[in-house]
């Protein structure tokens, strides 16, 4: 919500039985099951620097919890594990189990527009400005496309 530092809201299809659910800037909310997978977005005062967090919360608003610090901005939920780009090592492209366990580096390189089509992980190297493919847990990575910029799957 917007106009609510961009919280996190719950509600049905009609717009009715509007529930807050954390009181935190989210970004590319991911949903999963019973978790809501999203990066809180914040500054620090000091330096100015990004230092947001993955997160998540169960969908009735309850057991919000931190799953990485130093996150950029993407992140994508898929079977059990959260695929985000560490802000920390220059967007580098990483996976975490849904319970914080088992952060894994996938990439070298930096990242954005994060995409799953199939078993394979799609994403734009930014070092590159390509469009990358690989294996759900980073291996055979392979250029598909030059210049790219964003992702979009739509069939195969």
């Amino acid at each position: 919500n917007a106009d609510d530092k961009s919280s996190i809201y719950s509600m049905k299809t009609d717009g009715s039985e509007a529930k807050k659910l954390n009181d935190l800037a989210s970004f590319k909310q991911n949903l999963d099951g019973e978790w809501i997978f999203y990066i809180q977005v914040s500054t620090d005062e000091d330096t100015g620097n990004s230092i947001n967090q993955l997160r998540k919360v169960n969908i009735n608003g309850t057991d919000d919890q931190v799953l990485a610090e130093a996150v950029g901005t993407n992140c994508l939920a898929h079977d059990g594990w959260v695929y985000y780009d560490a802000a920390e090592e220059d967007n580098a492209l990483y996976r975490i189990k849904y319970d914080g366990a088992e952060k894994t580096k996938l990439s070298e390189t930096g990242v954005s527009s994060i995409n799953i089509l199939g078993d394979s992980l799609l994403y734009i190297s930014t070092e590159r400005g390509t469009l990358m493919r690989c294996g759900l847990d980073g291996s055979d990575a392979a250029e598909v496309a030059q210049n790219g910029s964003g992702i979009l799957v739509a069939g195969d």
